[in-house]
């Protein structure tokens, strides 16, 4: 995900995100999971700088009432175990901090909205869905320096109070551990009493066989919607519906309710394409 470059609000437009539990359309009704909660949000990256005021306020006037704050932890290539992260760094960006991260809890609630926290890794070069490691040690030390990193913030979202969390984020190859998967969220639920999901990406959350372990199944829907450029509206609605079957079988298996943990397209002529 690329830094946000527009100065007055802190979030990306691409990173806009439709937080929805899904599952009362999708199965019998003698099956019937209850969607409770409705949420609409966006994917918040916080800025070098403290909040200027006005930005929560606008998000409110259209309608959000959901945000996920994006913290980062970096890693220099897709094959090296190494993990760094550093909640106590103070040059960090602010919004990335925990007196940033807390700040904005505290200005998004006064208006009512719902927090998750999200970390990501931030990958080097390429994307994080192509982490993989070349030995089962390095696997080993890579789990291990996942799982510290991500208590951190599961802490820290504990002790602020925030509903809930997300254990990981397009993780693709690594979600195919599915033991070393298990045994972090159960550490992360002992220092945690809040809501867990995992972001598997559009390609990857048919695969993901640990949603039982999570309260929801987290899916990043950047589906491609067209096969050329300028779709009309007729071909883009057929083909988001013919993604609905493959999320309905997985709400069957799991019994669990979907969030989109991510869901945007660019402004673009190539948007559904890609």
């Amino acid at each position: 995900m690329p830094r946000p470059t527009h100065a007055k609000y802190l979030f990306s437009s691409v990173g806009f995100v439709f937080l929805f539990a899904l599952g009362w359309w999708a199965l019998p009704k003698e099956e019937l999971i209850k969607a409770e909660e409705k949420w609409k949000g966006v994917c918040w990256v916080g800025g070098r700088q403290p909040l200027a005021g006005g930005e929560v306020e606008a998000l409110s006037s259209i309608g959000a009432n959901a945000l996920s704050q994006t913290p980062f932890g970096w890693q220099s290539d897709k094959h090296s175990p190494e993990i760094r992260w550093d909640l106590s760094n103070d040059r960090r960006w602010w919004g990335e901090t925990p007196i940033g991260i807390k700040a904005t809890l505290d200005s998004t609630s006064r208006f009512g909205m719902m927090n998750m926290m999200k970390p990501h890794l931030w990958l080097r070069e390429g994307w994080v869905g192509e982490i993989e490691m070349q030995s089962e040690e390095d696997w080993k030390s890579w789990f291990a320096n996942y799982q510290a990193f991500i208590l951190d913030y599961a802490r820290l979202a504990e002790d602020l109070k925030m509903p809930m969390l997300c254990v990981g984020t397009e993780l693709e190859k690594t979600s195919l551990k599915e033991k070393e998967w298990r045994v972090i969220i159960a550490e992360v639920r002992k220092v945690y009493s809040g809501k867990l999901t995992y972001a598997a990406n559009f390609t990857e959350f048919e695969q993901v066989r640990f949603w039982d372990a999570l309260d929801y199944i987290g899916v990043q829907a950047y589906f491609p919607l067209a096969k050329n450029h300028n779709p009309s509206l007729q071909e883009l609605t057929q083909s988001w519906n013919s993604h609905l079957p493959s999320i309905e079988k997985v709400i069957r298996k799991f019994k669990k309710p979907v969030l989109f943990t991510e869901i945007g397209y660019c402004n673009t002529v190539d948007a559904a394409v890609e």
